[in-house]
């Protein structure tokens, strides 16, 4: 049951998006008890949740330890060459059964009694059985498992047995999802992920990547230090923004419920830029495996910064570089903001590459990637500082009767361009000076919080 005060301020949340008002929601949302422990049943057991990459555990009996919500998983590629993904609590006595990140085994033993199981989460080894376990089931106390399914080498998982096939949530995402798992000739990481612990809400992180106007304040040093391309790239400033940035907002499920949207910059020039991979790496993309369209936004693409329900980010920022003398290059990332607490999260960030990328690109683009966004990047310490602030607001009782304002760039507010004959899914809007991209995260936060959109 949900208590009177949260029911309102998720129904002011709701009318707020809906209505296109922009306008209502309650900062207490980013720090609350209530709501945080809500999300875990509401948000990140109803959904599929990504987890990483099949390039991570290449071989049989390859594991690495992933999170749904605050619930441990084990991810292994079983000896049958099947993905799985299994949850970390033994079923003797709730004991963490590993805690080693990632590494290579055909069974998992807990260290407390014993108990050991296989590849598939099957229970097989019980010490002293004949002696006090003569007549246990085996096949009743294995290992939870929660449903998992890969799409283009991207692990995704959900423990809603009701919950649609992972296509059909992806939904009109797998249309952006493809110009970069599929036109780039596929990708895989560079050595493990980046994560690091935070004090902040996982939804700023989140709420962050559809806002278009923090990078020309909370970015400018960027820019002044010639770091970025400001004419190409989107930290640019009030005299270099032109008609050639988009926002795609209200990307849908097969369900016709919101699941992502995105901000994409193209080159003001028109040139083939492929997001500025260097041609070594251009020569082995796919033009084939994608229709027009999205080679078209590959090819001029500057910069795109992507998110999928409820909490994978993937930029690609390029005209990107470390030092003044350095050859501008992109980023790529994904990341993932995982909760621990209301005002806690952990930071996971994988610096993935195009699949024929040389051995020397494949380390400076890891490199780029990690000295901009990352625990010590200079990007990401920016915004770790202002999530940070906002969620530290959020605490307070004061916090439930202030309204925030996403009326930037709205309907009646901003120079709002919908792009009728768009042939992109989702509703294309001519510029990304706009709130507008962070209703689509919003409405479906609030529908599954509200219990709306889930079985």
């Amino acid at each position: 049951m949900v208590s009177d005060r949260v029911y309102r301020l998720l129904k002011i949340t709701k009318d707020a998006m809906f209505e296109n008002k922009y306008a209502g929601i309650p900062l207490k949302v980013f720090n609350d008890e209530e709501i945080f422990e809500l999300e875990l049943r509401n948000v990140f057991t109803k959904n599929w949740v990504f987890l990483g990459f099949e390039s991570e555990i290449p071989n049989p009996g390859d594991y690495v330890l992933r999170y749904i919500g605050i619930d441990p998983f084990i991810v292994i590629r079983g000896e049958d060459n099947k993905i799985r993904t299994l949850l970390n609590i033994c079923r003797h006595k709730g004991n963490l059964i590993i805690r080693d990140e990632r590494g290579n085994s055909k069974f998992f033993q807990c260290p407390y009694h014993g108990w050991t199981y296989d590849y598939k989460g099957k229970l097989v080894g019980v010490p002293f059985r004949e002696k006090g376990f003569k007549n246990l089931d085996l096949e009743s106390w294995g290992l939870i498992q929660a449903r998992t399914e890969t799409y283009e080498g991207l692990i995704f998982a959900t423990i809603n047995p009701k919950a649609p096939s992972l296509e059909e949530y992806l939904g009109d995402a797998k249309w952006y999802l493809d110009i970069i798992v599929k036109a780039t000739g596929g990708i895989e990481v560079i050595g493990p992920p980046h994560k690091w612990i935070a004090d902040i809400n996982w939804k700023s992180d989140v709420d962050n990547f559809g806002d278009s106007l923090h990078p020309f304040y909370t970015h400018k040093v960027i820019g002044d230090l010639g770091l970025i391309e400001t004419r190409k790239n989107r930290f640019s400033n009030s005299k270099t923004v032109s008609r050639t940035e988009f926002l795609v907002v209200d990307i849908k499920d097969k369900r016709n419920f919101p699941v992502s949207w995105l901000i994409y910059r193209m080159d003001p020039n028109q040139e083939d830029v492929y997001f500025s991979y260097p041609a070594e790496i251009v020569k082995s993309f796919n033009q084939s495996s994608v229709n027009e369209d999205q080679w078209y936004i590959l090819r001029k693409g500057a910069a795109m910064i992507f998110s999928v329900y409820p909490n994978l980010n993937i930029i690609i920022e390029g005209f990107t570089k470390i030092g003044s003398k350095d050859p501008y290059l992109p980023v790529l990332f994904f990341r993932q903001t995982n909760p621990l607490a209301p005002d806690k999260s952990i930071i996971w960030r994988w610096y993935p590459v195009p699949k024929g990328t040389p051995e020397d690109l494949r380390i400076k683009l890891a490199d780029l990637a990690r000295a901009t966004f990352s625990s010590t990047g200079v990007i990401e310490q920016d915004d770790v500082f202002m999530w940070r602030g906002q969620t530290r607001a959020a605490r307070g009782i004061i916090a439930e009767d202030i309204i925030l304002n996403y009326q930037f760039g709205s309907l009646g507010m901003g120079d709002v361009d919908i792009v009728k004959d768009a042939k992109w899914p989702g509703t294309v809007i001519g510029t990304n000076l706009s709130d507008i991209g962070l209703k689509t995260f919003w409405k479906r936060w609030a529908l599954d919080m509200l219990g709306e959109s889930n079985e």
